[in-house]
């Protein structure tokens, strides 16, 4: 919690929007219970992470099975606080394309959950992870606007893009950012509402901490400054969340006496070690600091435009 609570500090103080990633419906009452006891609430979106307690794919074509998924989505999102919900793009565990019957099956799920949305407020965004090829990524997103769906639309991940292109398909640098831009541009194309995860791709280079190949700063990776002014156009005044995890170095980062209090009042209320808490506390610091620098670099791209 005290960790949560640095978050929306920083979301709050540079009006920024918070995106909460959940596994279980353990974390979603945590988080409703925390965003409950908050004075100022940020701008919420809740990124779903397949689990045991939410399993669920739209892309099987079996008519009760399919029921079952979607009825368990409505019931979800009914309960999610905030105003939009992220959850990647797999259609099944073990597919990598799309069907005829499975791209039907998936857009009539999402049409079968658009009341829900369109009654809470709620904009459902599919994001690409890579786990789909472009060309049905695409496909999906020209169903769902076929069928007049207003509340899910697409969430292009600019690591993942990128990393897709770059590895993958195995292009060079220069011509997997064109690709990236181009992808952009054909989702967009569709009509449906679009949001953004932006960080830079490191692909011959795992995080040591994560083990994963983006997630950097921005301009820190294989993109580079180059390539995000190059869709900086597409980013203006759409909805943008950076998904940061830079290098770890807790040293680095001091905290302030109030930042000390909140996270060593936590570890003592709740039996949790206060060096362990206090690293972790610098971790989420340098985190956020980081997030706020990728911002102000993007504004900069965009006011040059």
């Amino acid at each position: 919690m005290a960790l949560m609570k640095m978050q929306v500090r920083c979301a709050c103080r540079h009006r920024m929007g918070l995106e909460v990633g959940i596994r279980s419906q353990r974390d979603l009452e945590i988080l409703k219970n925390f965003l409950a006891g908050l004075p100022r609430v940020p701008e919420v979106s809740i990124h779903i992470r397949r689990g045991k307690d939410f399993e669920f794919y739209f892309s099987d074509d079996e008519p009760c099975r399919n029921k079952q998924y979607v009825d368990a989505a409505v019931s979800l999102l009914d309960a999610l606080p905030g105003i939009s919900v992220v959850v990647h793009d797999e259609s099944d565990p073990h597919a990598r394309t799309l069907s005829a019957s499975g791209m039907e099956a998936y857009a009539g799920a999402c049409r079968a959950i658009d009341p829900s949305l369109m009654r809470r407020g709620k904009i459902l965004y599919v994001e690409f992870s890579g786990r789909l090829v472009p060309r049905d990524y695409i496909g999906l997103m020209e169903s769902i606007r076929a069928t007049g769906i207003g509340s899910v639309g697409a969430c292009i991940d600019t690591g993942h893009v990128y990393y897709y292109y770059r590895k993958k398909v195995g292009q060079r640098r220069g011509k997997a950012v064109e690709s990236m831009s181009r992808f952009i541009g054909e989702v967009r194309a569709t009509g449906v509402p679009v949001s953004y995860h932006v960080h830079d791709c490191t692909p011959e280079s795992p995080h040591p901490r994560y083990h994963v190949f983006d997630h950097r700063p921005v301009g820190e990776g294989e993109i580079g400054l180059g390539g995000f002014r190059r869709i900086a156009g597409y980013l203006a005044g759409e909805k943008v969340t950076l998904e940061i995890l830079p290098l770890p170095d807790p040293g680095k980062n001091a905290l302030t006496d109030e930042e000390v209090g909140l996270l060593t009042g936590y570890a003592a209320s709740h039996g949790i070690d206060e060096g362990r808490e206090l690293r972790n506390g610098r971790i989420m610091k340098r985190t956020l600091e980081a997030m706020v620098e990728s911002r102000r670099i993007l504004d900069d791209l965009l006011a040059s435009l």
